[in-house]
């Protein structure tokens, strides 16, 4: 059978096995949240390697839900460092490149070896602030080396 996914910026997650829509995923069966009510947008979704399915649901408290291969569902909350989430881009070492909306920069995180296991995850936001800090940082050690 083939299965693939398709996120709408209204409708949730939808999931289709050889061509006929089997499921549709939305804040009653998924962690997915609403913007308004009945209303779960999807901005990307992506697969790691261990074929969880990360989907960016932007505008909400949790903006980030993984679809477990077993099929449970996690949402994380990343909105403290933006709710604004446009595109995901899973590595091959898993790790997951988030693109934030109005300039605000990236987002790269790594859920550690237990998606469950908040603990162990590694989380970073990259913006223009973060790049004129490594900048100086180069420029500093520079200066040292020529000194």
């Amino acid at each position: 059978p083939s299965v693939a996914y398709a996120g709408s910026w209204n409708d949730g997650l939808f999931e289709f096995n050889d061509h006929q829509c089997v499921n549709r995923f939305d804040e009653s069966n998924s962690t997915l949240q609403p913007f308004t009510s009945g209303d779960e947008k999807v901005a990307d979704i992506d697969f790691d390697s261990q074929q969880n399915l990360w989907i960016l649901n932007p505008g909400v408290n949790n903006p980030v839900s993984v679809k477990e291969n077993d099929g449970t569902w996690k949402s994380f909350n990343y909105s403290y460092i933006s709710n604004d989430l446009r595109r995901i881009l899973v590595t091959s070492s898993d790790k997951k490149w988030v693109v934030l909306g109005g300039g605000q920069g990236l987002m790269v995180f790594d859920n550690g070896t237990d998606i469950d296991n908040e603990s162990d995850d590694k989380i970073k936001h990259i913006n223009r602030k973060m790049e004129k800090i490594l900048a100086k940082e180069e420029d500093d050690e520079e200066s040292r080396v020529s000194a």
